[in-house]
Parts: C-alpha cells; structure tokens; sequence
C-alpha cells in the first residue's frame, strides 16, 4: 500500500514538472515567434531605407557609406534572427515532444542557449538600425556631425 502511494506521488510530481517544462516551451516558442515578426518588419524597413537612399544623389559622403553598411548589418543580423527563430519553432517542440525520455529536458535547455544567440542577433540589428537613421538623418539635413549632435 505505501509502495503504491509512493508510485503515485512520483507519478503526480514527474506530471507536475512536464507540465511546467511545457509552460516554458510554450513561452519560448511565444517569445521566438514575436521576435521573428519584429525582425522580419525591421529587415523590410532597412530594404526601404536602401531603396530610399537610391532616390537622392549622395556619393561619396562618408555618411552615405555609413548609412549602407548599418543598413546592410541590420538587414543581415535580422535576416539570422529570422531565420533561427523559424528553424526553432518548428523543430524543438518537435523534439520535446515526440523525442525520448528527457527530451522535453533536452529541448529547453537548447532553447535556452540560442534563445540568448537571436536576442543577440536581434538587438544588435536594433541598434544598427537607429545607427542607419542618425546616418540618414546626418544625410538629409546636409550638415555637419557636430551640427547634428549639438
């Protein structure tokens, strides 16, 4: 009878904790799912900023470089985030599902560790973004750097 009770309860807490590993596969999934749209949207904004550059005459201006180049790292990094966000979602829970025993374990813990790599990628496109609009800003307004920042 105790050794009855004793299965039950493991069996109860085994349940309970696969239950909350679920909880955190689902707010990983959640959280990629929300960053691939934001860094699809932030990569479509850096393809119009550089279609917008080619409608004004800018060559040769250090600032015109600089604006393409963190154009081009944004477009670049959230391209990555996209793209690993994607391959994620569809395939960890996957594996925490249908994998072997402790694979639910497995999945989080990988989902850990690249979860920081997108948030990386993620907000290093962030910042290339708004370095690409106080480039452009420093382009339409034809003036000097010390001008703009004073």
């Amino acid at each position: 009878m105790i050794a009855a009770q004793r299965d039950r309860l493991a069996a109860n807490v085994s349940q309970k904790a696969v239950g909350i590993e679920l909880a955190e596969l689902n707010w990983y999934m959640n959280n990629l799912n929300t960053v691939s749209g934001l860094s699809s949207a932030f990569s479509g904004m850096g393809f119009f900023l550089i279609v917008f550059h080619l409608f004004f005459d800018v060559e040769g201006q250090k600032a015109a470089y600089l604006f393409l180049l963190s154009v081009t790292v944004t477009m670049c990094t959230n391209f990555l985030a996209v793209t690993c966000c994607t391959l994620c979602t569809m395939f960890a829970p996957g594996m925490a599902l249908r994998g072997p025993q402790g694979s639910i374990h497995k999945a989080i813990r990988s989902l850990r560790g690249i979860h920081k790599w997108i948030l990386r990628l993620f907000f290093t496109g962030v910042a290339f973004m708004a370095l690409s609009l106080v480039a452009l800003i420093w382009l339409r307004t034809a003036a000097t750097p010390s001008s703009v920042l004073f």
